[in-house]
Order: structure tokens, then C-alpha cells, then sequence
């Protein structure tokens, strides 16, 4: 303790013999790349992310990031969240820039511009259920993007969707009629709309 007080005492990064507010956040990104017993090494150092050699200096961190725009920002690896704890990789981030940033995140790219499945489905107004369903249905990046949704179901286009029963596939006639596959399957076995 008295070793990490003299190196932070150092850099001149203390206000009233207390620690610069960084100054865990940048402690907290060393122990998870290089830390074993670290919480969160696995998801970190242990995927083979590190930190360069001049962010080792926290003074030289602080230099290249500066304050947190806010409390509510936290150090975010972007645009290549694959990637190091480095200068051009890495932002102050809110939390909902943080959740779109994972790797777990599925990424759709349409027309040259990829985003996760949330940041399109505000982009063109409608849910991530809908995209998700329609990617688990098969259909194309281009057809999950750009077919209009169908809020309702007609009288007429349930007919029509009865008719089409004989000739069509349950994922094809969900894709026309822009429903789930599951919705084709009920009105098939009379479960909805029965007459």
C-alpha cells in the first residue's frame, strides 16, 4: 500500500491524501489483464487483452483518455472491443453504449453500415423480437431490415394466409405476411382464428 501511495503521491494525482477518481478504473484495468486471480481475468487477460506499455503510467493514461464526461461513463474498449486497452481504441462510454459494445452482440450489416440488432431496430422502428424472429426464420439480412412490419392480421389476410397453406411453406407465407412462423402453425391448426 504504501509503494502504490508513493507512486500515486509521484504523479501528483491526489486531492487531500486521497486518490485521483481514475485512479481506480485504471488499477481495475490492469488487475483484469493481468491478474489471474482478478474477477473478470477470464473475459480479459485471459482472451489475450492487454494494456499498452504507456498506459502501465497512469499519468500517461489520464493524459490520453482525460476526465469521465460524467459519473455515469465507464472505460469502454471501442470500436474493437476484440481489441487492447490503447489510445484509438477506447472511450468514456455511457451504459447503454457499453450493452452495444459486447461480443455477444449480433452485428447485421446492410448497405456498408453495421450495427447491433438494438441500434437497428430504433433506427427503423420496430422491436428487436421482430428482427431476432425474422433472422431465426431464415430470412436475409436485406429482408429482416426492410420488409414492413404487419401489425395486424385481416380478416382477408387471414384467408389468404388459409389459402396459401396447401401450396406454401409455414416460412414462407410468415415471411409474405411479415408473422412467425409459430402465428402460420396456430392458424393452421385451428388454435386462432378458427372459422
Amino acid at each position: 500500500m504504501a509503494n502504490r501511495n508513493r507512486t500515486h503521491v509521484f504523479h501528483g494525482y491526489t486531492t487531500g491524501g486521497r486518490y485521483h477518481p481514475l485512479y481506480s478504473t485504471w488499477a481495475q484495468m490492469l488487475s483484469r489483464c493481468n491478474s489471474k486471480s482478478a474477477r473478470g481475468y477470464k473475459n480479459y487477460g485471459g482472451r489475450g487483452i492487454k494494456v499498452c506499455e504507456r498506459w502501465l503510467n497512469f499519468a500517461l493514461f489520464l493524459e490520453d483518455m482525460g476526465e469521465k464526461p460524467s459519473p455515469h461513463h465507464t472505460l469502454d474498449r471501442f470500436p474493437n472491443n476484440n481489441g487492447n486497452y490503447e489510445p484509438g481504441n477506447c472511450r468514456w462510454a455511457t451504459q447503454s453504449e457499453q450493452q452495444r459494445n459486447k461480443r455477444l452482440n449480433r452485428l447485421l450489416t446492410y448497405n456498408g453500415k453495421t450495427q447491433c440488432i438494438t441500434e437497428w431496430a430504433e433506427e427503423i422502428g420496430t422491436t428487436t423480437n421482430v428482427l431476432y424472429t425474422r433472422i431465426k426464420l431464415g430470412w436475409s439480412v436485406e429482408d429482416v431490415l426492410t420488409v414492413p412490419v404487419k401489425k395486424k392480421l385481416t380478416a382477408d389476410k387471414i384467408t389468404e394466409i388459409k389459402r396459401r397453406l396447401g401450396t406454401a411453406t409455414g416460412t414462407e407465407i410468415a415471411r409474405e405476411f411479415g408473422v412467425s412462423r409459430s402465428t402460420i402453425s396456430m392458424i393452421r391448426t385451428g388454435k386462432i382464428w378458427k372459422n
